[in-house]
């Protein structure tokens, strides 16, 4: 997949010394936990949750407008548990997307819209569902939904 170039106004983005470009309008809590290895873009109105647990972001990735990235979850019964969420290179995050996965591959396209579970392990050239780490009651209430995603998102 080919990128189409973007223009967009230099003072509506902080740049970083490895080449990150960050959009003002952004939201990065707990940025010291937040890794971003180098020419990213994070565009606008996107959230990335550092101060759940660590993230960090591979090389040459972009997340546009309004998604939200943040670190996957299990309750317990005495709270809750977050894990650090590692995204690979080469990235494509599109609008909207909600990322709350442990671990994404490299070179992966994360379509218009989707919405990202923990709990799921997806792979392979098309993406298919390959485990659920749930129980049935789970899978039930879920089921429409993975359905969509599984329409929605794919690798390349």
């Amino acid at each position: 997949m080919e990128l189409c170039e973007m223009l967009y106004n230099k003072a509506e983005y902080i740049e970083t010394a490895s080449g990150n470009k960050v959009s003002r309008q952004s939201v990065l809590c707990g940025s010291q936990n937040i890794v971003l290895n180098g020419k990213t873009i994070v565009m606008n109105d996107c959230i990335i949750r550092g101060d759940l647990a660590n993230v960090r972001v591979g090389r040459h990735c972009v997340i546009k407008s309004r998604s939200v990235i943040r670190p996957p979850f299990k309750k317990f019964s005495k709270g809750v548990a977050f894990f650090p969420l590692h995204i690979g290179d080469h990235v494509f995050i599109e609008e909207d997307c909600v990322v709350n996965a442990a671990q994404i591959g490299s070179y992966v396209h994360i379509g218009k819209n989707c919405v990202i579970v923990s709990m799921i392990v997806w792979g392979g050239l098309v993406a298919l569902k390959l485990k659920i780490y749930c129980n049935v009651y789970f899978l039930f209430l879920f089921q429409i939904w993975v359905d969509f995603a599984f329409i929605q998102c794919h690798s390349f």
